[in-house]
């Protein structure tokens, strides 16, 4: 397990140069040949034990994304 404190130790590569992974939040995604801009909405890192299916280690799944909780919910019920 990791807390809050620690994730901020933790640096990943933006265009803005290193940040935590916090700094995601409200980051700005454009990808122009496919037309896509988008804002990342939240984030969320889930812990796996056992890993799952194609990956069954250890591990951290990091999932981003861009439409709030509400919307999310509706899209996966």
């Amino acid at each position: 397990m990791f807390t809050q404190d620690m994730l901020k130790e933790v640096k990943i590569q933006t265009p803005a140069g290193p940040e935590t992974i916090f700094a995601l939040d409200g980051l700005p995604v454009s990808i122009p040949e496919l037309g896509i801009k988008a804002v990342v909405n939240h984030i969320n890192i889930e812990y796996l034990p056992h890993g799952h299916e194609g990956f069954e280690v250890l591990h951290f799944d990091v999932h981003i994304y861009f439409v709030d909780a509400e919307t999310l919910a509706k899209l996966t019920t």
